[in-house]
Protein backbone atom coordinates (compact mmCIF):
# COMPACT_ATOMS: atom_id res chain seq x y z
CA UNK A 1 0.00 0.00 0.00
CA UNK A 2 1.51 3.80 -1.09
CA UNK A 3 0.23 6.23 1.73
CA UNK A 4 0.31 9.99 0.64
CA UNK A 5 1.04 12.22 3.69
CA UNK A 6 -1.47 14.96 2.24
CA UNK A 7 -4.89 15.99 2.60
CA UNK A 8 -4.69 15.96 -1.75
CA UNK A 9 -6.01 13.08 -3.71
CA UNK A 10 -3.39 11.00 -6.00
CA UNK A 11 -4.31 8.09 -7.86
CA UNK A 12 -2.40 5.05 -6.88
CA UNK A 13 -2.06 6.52 -3.49
CA UNK A 14 -4.16 6.70 0.18
CA UNK A 15 -4.38 10.30 1.76
CA UNK A 16 -2.82 9.87 5.21
CA UNK A 17 -2.97 13.70 6.54
CA UNK A 18 -0.87 14.90 9.43
CA UNK A 19 -1.42 18.59 9.37
CA UNK A 20 -3.66 20.89 10.22
CA UNK A 21 -3.74 24.28 8.69
CA UNK A 22 -4.89 27.79 9.54
CA UNK A 23 -5.25 30.60 7.64
CA UNK A 24 -4.63 34.04 8.79
CA UNK A 25 -5.55 37.46 8.17
CA UNK A 26 -2.42 39.96 7.98
CA UNK A 27 -3.10 43.45 7.21
CA UNK A 28 -1.22 44.00 3.67
CA UNK A 29 -0.38 47.16 1.89
CA UNK A 30 -1.06 46.21 -1.05
CA UNK A 31 0.40 49.43 -3.84
CA UNK A 32 3.61 48.77 -1.89
CA UNK A 33 4.48 45.84 -3.59
CA UNK A 34 4.75 44.83 -7.69
CA UNK A 35 5.04 41.00 -7.26
CA UNK A 36 4.06 38.43 -5.28
CA UNK A 37 5.95 35.18 -4.37
CA UNK A 38 3.68 32.27 -3.58
CA UNK A 39 5.16 28.51 -2.54
CA UNK A 40 2.52 26.52 -1.81
CA UNK A 41 -1.60 26.40 -3.06
CA UNK A 42 -2.47 26.79 0.85
CA UNK A 43 -0.87 30.27 0.32
CA UNK A 44 -2.82 30.96 -2.42
CA UNK A 45 -5.91 29.87 -0.37
CA UNK A 46 -4.91 32.45 2.61
CA UNK A 47 -4.54 35.30 -0.33
CA UNK A 48 -8.07 34.66 -1.50
CA UNK A 49 -9.48 34.78 1.89
CA UNK A 50 -7.92 38.55 2.11
CA UNK A 51 -10.11 39.37 -1.19
CA UNK A 52 -8.82 40.23 -4.82
CA UNK A 53 -5.91 42.62 -4.38
CA UNK A 54 -3.40 40.00 -4.86
CA UNK A 55 -4.71 39.11 -8.40
CA UNK A 56 -3.44 42.38 -9.96
CA UNK A 57 0.24 41.39 -8.93
CA UNK A 58 2.66 39.79 -10.44
CA UNK A 59 2.91 36.08 -9.49
CA UNK A 60 6.01 34.54 -9.22
CA UNK A 61 5.34 30.99 -8.04
CA UNK A 62 6.80 27.19 -7.36
CA UNK A 63 5.70 24.24 -9.18
CA UNK A 64 3.54 23.33 -11.86
CA UNK A 65 0.53 22.69 -9.78
CA UNK A 66 0.71 25.85 -7.64
CA UNK A 67 0.93 27.76 -11.14
CA UNK A 68 -2.69 26.17 -12.15
CA UNK A 69 -4.43 26.43 -9.37
CA UNK A 70 -3.34 30.82 -9.52
CA UNK A 71 -4.41 30.88 -12.76
CA UNK A 72 -8.21 28.76 -12.17
CA UNK A 73 -8.10 31.73 -9.00
CA UNK A 74 -7.40 34.74 -11.48
CA UNK A 75 -4.00 35.02 -10.53
CA UNK A 76 -1.42 36.53 -13.02
CA UNK A 77 1.32 33.94 -13.19
CA UNK A 78 4.30 36.03 -14.27
CA UNK A 79 7.40 33.29 -13.60
CA UNK A 80 6.98 29.37 -12.57
CA UNK A 81 10.01 27.82 -11.13
CA UNK A 82 10.26 23.78 -11.33
CA UNK A 83 11.99 22.83 -8.18
CA UNK A 84 12.37 24.52 -5.16
CA UNK A 85 11.84 27.92 -3.33
CA UNK A 86 15.56 28.70 -3.71
CA UNK A 87 15.77 27.75 -7.35
CA UNK A 88 12.90 30.62 -7.50
CA UNK A 89 14.76 33.07 -5.52
CA UNK A 90 17.78 32.35 -7.75
CA UNK A 91 16.01 32.68 -10.95
CA UNK A 92 15.18 36.73 -9.76
CA UNK A 93 18.21 37.48 -8.58
CA UNK A 94 19.20 36.45 -12.30
CA UNK A 95 16.60 37.60 -14.25
CA UNK A 96 13.78 39.62 -12.96
CA UNK A 97 15.96 42.18 -9.80
CA UNK A 98 13.77 45.27 -10.31
CA UNK A 99 10.35 45.39 -8.71
CA UNK A 100 9.18 45.00 -4.95
CA UNK A 101 8.70 41.53 -4.05
CA UNK A 102 6.80 40.34 -1.00
CA UNK A 103 6.77 36.93 -0.11
CA UNK A 104 3.71 34.91 1.17
CA UNK A 105 5.07 32.40 3.04
CA UNK A 106 3.56 29.93 5.59
CA UNK A 107 5.05 30.36 9.55
CA UNK A 108 7.49 27.99 9.23
CA UNK A 109 9.46 27.49 6.07
CA UNK A 110 12.99 25.49 4.81
CA UNK A 111 14.21 28.49 2.90
CA UNK A 112 15.20 32.14 3.41
CA UNK A 113 14.05 33.53 0.14
CA UNK A 114 13.48 36.66 1.82
CA UNK A 115 17.25 36.50 2.89
CA UNK A 116 18.41 35.34 -0.63
CA UNK A 117 16.89 38.23 -2.20
CA UNK A 118 18.04 41.16 0.16
CA UNK A 119 22.00 39.99 0.60
CA UNK A 120 21.49 40.66 -3.24
CA UNK A 121 19.76 43.70 -3.07
CA UNK A 122 16.50 43.03 -3.93
CA UNK A 123 14.10 45.06 -2.69
CA UNK A 124 11.97 42.18 -0.80
CA UNK A 125 9.31 41.81 2.04
CA UNK A 126 7.34 38.53 3.77
CA UNK A 127 4.42 38.12 5.43
CA UNK A 128 2.90 35.07 7.16
CA UNK A 129 -0.62 33.83 5.81
CA UNK A 130 -0.71 30.66 6.80
CA UNK A 131 0.58 27.96 9.62
CA UNK A 132 0.96 24.40 10.09
CA UNK A 133 0.05 22.25 13.02
CA UNK A 134 0.59 18.42 13.65
CA UNK A 135 -2.70 16.98 14.14
CA UNK A 136 -2.89 16.46 17.88
CA UNK A 137 -5.42 13.20 17.29
CA UNK A 138 -3.86 9.71 16.07
CA UNK A 139 -4.34 9.17 12.30
CA UNK A 140 -7.08 7.63 11.25
CA UNK A 141 -4.90 4.24 10.02
CA UNK A 142 -2.09 2.48 10.47
CA UNK A 143 0.04 2.24 7.55
CA UNK A 144 0.95 -1.58 6.63
CA UNK A 145 3.84 -3.36 6.82
CA UNK A 146 5.06 -3.15 3.32
CA UNK A 147 3.68 0.35 3.47
CA UNK A 148 5.74 2.73 0.96
CA UNK A 149 5.21 6.25 2.23
CA UNK A 150 5.36 9.45 0.74
CA UNK A 151 6.43 12.57 2.77
CA UNK A 152 5.71 15.74 1.07
CA UNK A 153 7.23 18.57 3.76
CA UNK A 154 10.18 18.17 6.61
CA UNK A 155 7.60 19.03 8.96
CA UNK A 156 5.20 16.38 7.78
CA UNK A 157 8.73 14.01 8.73
CA UNK A 158 8.59 15.37 12.32
CA UNK A 159 5.04 14.83 12.36
CA UNK A 160 4.57 11.42 10.99
CA UNK A 161 7.36 10.29 13.31
CA UNK A 162 5.65 11.68 16.55
CA UNK A 163 2.68 9.34 15.69
CA UNK A 164 4.67 6.44 14.58
CA UNK A 165 7.65 4.05 14.92
CA UNK A 166 9.50 3.45 11.94
CA UNK A 167 8.94 -0.25 11.22
CA UNK A 168 11.73 -2.06 8.97
CA UNK A 169 9.08 -3.28 6.17
CA UNK A 170 8.49 0.56 5.61
CA UNK A 171 9.97 2.40 2.52
CA UNK A 172 10.21 6.39 2.20
CA UNK A 173 9.70 8.59 -0.74
CA UNK A 174 10.52 12.28 -0.19
CA UNK A 175 8.97 15.04 -2.64
CA UNK A 176 12.60 16.81 -2.44
CA UNK A 177 16.23 16.74 -0.89
CA UNK A 178 14.86 19.24 1.71
CA UNK A 179 12.49 16.82 2.91
CA UNK A 180 14.76 13.84 2.56
CA UNK A 181 17.05 15.89 4.62
CA UNK A 182 14.37 16.10 7.89
CA UNK A 183 14.49 12.01 7.65
CA UNK A 184 16.77 10.25 10.12
CA UNK A 185 20.14 9.06 8.60
CA UNK A 186 19.16 4.96 9.23
CA UNK A 187 16.24 5.71 6.84
CA UNK A 188 16.87 5.75 2.86
CA UNK A 189 14.64 8.53 1.28
CA UNK A 190 13.96 7.57 -2.72
CA UNK A 191 13.29 11.39 -4.09
CA UNK A 192 11.46 11.66 -7.56
CA UNK A 193 12.85 13.59 -10.31
CA UNK A 194 10.93 16.40 -10.11
CA UNK A 195 8.80 17.38 -6.68
CA UNK A 196 5.34 16.49 -7.83
CA UNK A 197 2.99 14.41 -5.81
CA UNK A 198 2.21 12.36 -9.46
CA UNK A 199 5.82 11.81 -9.88
CA UNK A 200 6.46 10.52 -6.47
CA UNK A 201 3.54 8.25 -6.32
CA UNK A 202 4.76 6.77 -9.66
CA UNK A 203 7.81 6.25 -7.80
CA UNK A 204 6.67 4.24 -4.91
CA UNK A 205 4.93 1.87 -7.10
CA UNK A 206 8.10 1.50 -9.07
CA UNK A 207 9.58 0.68 -5.52
CA UNK A 208 6.62 -1.53 -4.66
CA UNK A 209 6.79 -3.93 -8.20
Amino acid sequence: MIYLLSDKSVEGAVSLPMLDIRYLAPRIEWSAYNNLIITSGQALQALVALGNEWKEKNLFVVGEATAKRAKELGGKVYYRADGYGEDLAKAIIRSYPFGRYLYCRPRESAHDLVGMLRRSRIDANEVVVYETQCRSSAPEMTPEGNAVIIFTSPKIVRCFLQHFSWQPGWQAVCIGKTTAQALPKAITAHIPQKPLLEQAVALAVRLQN
